[in-house]
């Protein structure tokens, strides 16, 4: 971390001077290195040639020629189970470098999950003892609970933490999920109002009776809405328009006729009159 210091120093006729002092204490390299291994047993029950078996399948399982060194083996800080912290040193390298602890991690979650029993223990978990979570570069790791802690305006994307089961992130901004959505909103409503406004375009009105002219009931007209317009109720239709129309012509000619007999027989009685 980062710290600073600042000294005052006065003398004897009250006069006085500050300087100050600022420096950063990096973080221990091999820390980062460090690999914490709980097996689901009591640390009473690990055997000295368990644990040498252990280490030597880590060995193979991490393709490394160099070897393993222990850190600790104690009781899990949460569990209470028997835990193995180690590091697995890079090979050909003087200066003892370490493997960077989340490629051991990596490595060692790939070969148990396609084979449980390579170790000869039921792993509980497998993690780096310095939490290493980046959080996508908008959070911080809380160590404790290897959770992320997101910066303003960001949280976590829900899809991939728990459905991909991936680590836990700070990869999705409030705006854009905001923008989104409200987009998606807008969208929906638009699409329900389109579709509303096409069934309403297709409704037609049709008499009840195609047959003969429409019953008024209280001076209005009884109608059914139509959704569909379909050939048959056209065909109905027409033919019922045909009826009617040919019902009226002979109608027409027999009042002609009863209107010229009228006139006949009124002519007639003008010249008996006559």
């Amino acid at each position: 971390g980062d710290y600073s210091f600042s000294l005052r120093v006065y003398d004897g006729q009250g006069k006085s001077d500050t300087t100050s002092l600022s420096f950063t204490v990096g973080a221990d390299v091999s820390a980062m290195a460090e690999v914490e291994l709980v097996l689901h047993q009591d640390l009473s029950q690990l055997k000295q040639n368990q644990l040498k078996s252990i280490l030597d399948a880590i060995k193979v399982l991490t393709k490394s020629k160099s070897s393993i060194e222990i850190v600790r083996v104690y009781p899990a800080r949460r569990t209470g189970l028997a835990s193995i912290v180690f590091k697995v040193r890079s090979e050909g390298n003087t200066k003892q470098k370490y493997l960077p602890g989340r490629d051991v991690v990596k490595a060692l979650a790939q070969s148990l999950a396609s084979t449980p029993d390579l170790l000869e223990a039921e792993v509980h978990s497998l993690e780096t003892v310095t939490c290493q979570n980046e959080c996508g570069g908008h959070g911080k790791c809380d160590p404790e609970t290897r959770e992320c802690i997101c910066d303003p305006f960001w949280t976590e994307n829900m899809f991939s933490r728990y459905l991909l089961k991936a680590e836990p992130n700070c990869n999705w901004s409030v705006i854009y999920v905001a923008v989104i959505m409200l987009g998606s909103v807008t969208a929906t409503c638009l699409l329900c109002c389109l579709t509303r406004g096409c069934n309403r375009s297709r409704l037609k009105y049709n008499r009840l009776n195609t047959a003969e002219n429409v019953e008024l009931a209280g001076g209005r007209a009884e109608l059914l809405s139509s959704s569909t317009d379909t050939e048959e109720e056209e065909i109905l239709y027409e033919a019922a328009k045909r009826k009617k129309y040919s019902k009226r012509l002979p109608r027409r000619q027999t009042n002609g006729l009863a209107t010229a007999s009228k006139s006949a027989k009124k002519s007639s009685r003008d010249e008996t009159f006559a």
